[in-house]
C-alpha cells in the first residue's frame, strides 16, 4: 500500500512538471518554425521530464526512509 502510494505521488509530480516544463520551454522558444527547433523541443522537454522524475524519486525514496530512521533512533 505505502509503496503504490509513494509511486502515485512520483507519478503525479513528473506530470505536473512534464506539463510546467513544457509550457515554459513553450513561452522560451516562442519562434517553433523548422522541424528540427520542434524536435529539439521535445528533446528539451523529455530531458526536463526525466530529470525531474530522477529528483521525484530521490524525494520519494527520502520521505520513505527518512521518518522510520527517526523512530529507531527515538526508540
Amino acid at each position: 500500500m505505502n509503496k503504490s502510494k509513494y509511486f502515485l505521488a512520483g507519478l503525479v509530480f513528473v506530470v505536473v512538471t512534464f506539463v510546467s516544463g513544457s509550457v515554459i520551454l513553450e513561452l522560451m522558444d516562442t519562434g517553433l518554425e523548422s522541424f528540427y527547433s520542434l524536435l529539439q523541443f521535445t528533446f528539451k522537454r523529455f530531458t526536463a521530464a526525466l530529470v525531474m522524475g530522477c529528483f521525484a524519486g530521490v524525494i520519494n525514496i527520502y520521505l520513505k526512509v527518512l521518518p522510520f530512521r527517526n523512530i529507531r533512533y527515538r526508540r
